[in-house]
C-alpha cells in the first residue's frame, strides 16, 4: 500500500511540474510573440500616433474609467 501511495504522489508531481511547464511555456510565448517585430512604421502610422499623443496631452481622451460610468457598465 504504501508503493502505491508514494508512487501516485510522484506521478502527481510529475504531473503537476508538467503542467506548470506547459503553462509557463505558453505565457513566454504570449510576451514575446510579437507579430509586428521587425517591421518599419509607415510615414502614416507615424503621424497617427503622434495624433494620439497630441490629443491625450490635450486632455481629449477619454478613459476607459470614464467611458465605463458613462454607460453603466459593471
Amino acid at each position: 500500500m504504501k508503493y502505491m501511495e508514494n508512487t501516485i504522489l510522484k506521478n502527481n508531481k510529475i504531473d503537476f511540474k508538467s503542467q506548470v511547464r506547459g503553462a509557463v511555456i505558453e505565457v513566454m510565448r504570449e510576451i514575446l510573440d510579437d507579430p509586428d517585430y521587425g517591421l518599419e512604421l509607415t510615414p502614416y502610422i507615424i503621424e497617427r500616433l503622434k495624433e494620439s499623443l497630441k490629443s491625450q496631452q490635450e486632455g481629449r481622451v477619454i478613459s476607459i474609467e470614464d467611458v465605463m460610468k458613462k454607460y453603466q457598465y459593471k
